[in-house]
């Protein structure tokens, strides 16, 4: 990742929790938002569902983003 890239990524997070959010709470939320347009999470798939961490989720969406072409 570039500097502009990570400088835009800590900017985005600062303003989310500047705005009230939890940043773990916000992060799961991404990824499971992520998950449900790509099809790599079920739809029925819930944030309260305690078995799906953003440790998970991020290694079902580097496994879905690794095999697009």
């Amino acid at each position: 990742m570039d500097d502009a890239v990570f400088d835009r990524a800590v900017g985005v997070l600062h303003r989310v929790k500047d705005g009230g959010e939890d940043i773990d709470d916000f992060v799961l939320r991404e990824y499971i938002l992520d998950g449900w347009l790509q099809g790599y999470v079920p739809l029925g798939v819930q944030a309260s569902d305690s078995m799906l961490t953003t440790w998970r989720l991020a290694q079902l969406a580097q496994d879905h983003y690794q095999r697009l072409p």
